[in-house]
């Protein structure tokens, strides 16, 4: 009898362990599921300027003097994943090596990098800083090419088109 009072009274403590456990393993669900949504947040961002960049450094390597036109495409690219960021794109930066790109000469090597500043707010669920403070860093990307003009006699393959 006293046995059964016992095992009875354990299993009443017991009741209240799956209530701690939920409540422990709660916070370790909810940081793991938007942990991985801000981890897409960045990568999708940075797969933007990727892309941007290499569009910008093609683009150069056949127009070489089509700075503004350039910087347009790698905007574009990033501006799609715009709603991902309050940051302003308008703020992206293009950056030749060597600046002066009349110098080129056909084979020339030529460095495209693409920098986005980015408040760090924007890039975490939880807005940890104030507006005021200095939590800003620069997302960069960067492409080689070499220079490859278009003359009248030949005509660059469409972007996508196997050589």
């Amino acid at each position: 009898m006293r046995t059964k009072r016992l095992v009875s009274s354990l299993r009443y403590r017991e009741r209240g362990a799956s209530t701690v456990t939920y409540a422990l393993v709660l916070p370790l669900f909810i940081l793991l599921v938007f942990g991985t949504f801000e981890i897409w947040r960045i990568v999708s961002i940075r797969q933007s300027m990727e892309r941007g960049v290499y569009r910008a450094a093609r683009y150069l390597s056949q127009h070489h003097l089509r700075y503004q036109e350039a910087w347009i495409l790698a905007h574009d690219e990033v501006d799609e994943n715009a709603w991902l960021m309050s940051t302003n794109s308008d703020n992206l930066e293009l950056i030749t090596t060597p600046a002066d790109l009349a110098i080129l000469q056909p084979g020339d090597k030529l460095v495209v990098e693409v920098r986005l500043p980015v408040y760090v707010g924007d890039l975490g669920f939880f807005d940890l800083f104030e507006r005021g403070s200095p939590a800003w860093i620069t997302l960069r990307a960067q492409c080689t090419t070499f220079m490859d003009f278009v003359d009248a006699e030949w005509e660059a393959l469409d972007e996508g088109t196997a050589y």
